[in-house]
């Protein structure tokens, strides 16, 4: 048997991870034996597109005007009229600058969670188990999960 706890990757839910490991290493004289951070947003843009971005968002009118000369003719969504309205370019800018945010913070505490427990001679096993952008899972996504875990446990 073993101590498995499971959390996001928040600064709130991993103080309370770590604070549970503490409660079961005092009560119980055991560790977790494995820390899964469930839902974890992938990063998914380099810096110079991270700059481009920012670009995008500090002048919507440029970007737009440059997309619709390239798009001309096309149908929206694909350089078409979507991409001249400089209301959905700083939309979509903010959206990605958001989503990069939200995995860099992630990663940051899985990092401090990673660290922790190391310095408290806990075994260093943290797994993540990426954010399905789906409205459910079925069976083969959580066969994928279960998959991910049973090669780091």
């Amino acid at each position: 048997s073993g101590y498995v706890a499971v959390a996001h990757a928040t600064e709130m839910a991993v103080t309370e991870t770590l604070e549970l490991e503490e409660g079961v290493r005092r009560r119980l004289d055991r560790d977790l034996d494995a820390v899964i951070v469930n839902g974890t947003v992938p990063r998914r843009f380099t810096r110079e597109e991270l700059e481009r971005i920012a670009r995008l968002e500090d002048d919507p009118a440029g970007a737009a005007a440059h997309n619709a000369d390239r798009g001309a003719g096309k149908p929206p969504g694909r350089g078409g009229r979507g991409a001249r309205d400089p209301s959905v370019v700083r939309s979509a800018a903010r959206t990605a600058r958001t989503v990069h945010e939200r995995a860099r913070l992630q990663q940051s505490q899985i990092a401090r969670l990673r660290r922790q427990r190391f310095a408290e001679g806990s075994p260093a096993a943290v797994i993540t188990i990426p954010f399905a952008f789906t409205p459910e899972l079925d069976l083969a996504a959580v066969r994928e999960i279960a998959a991910r875990m049973g090669r780091r446990l």
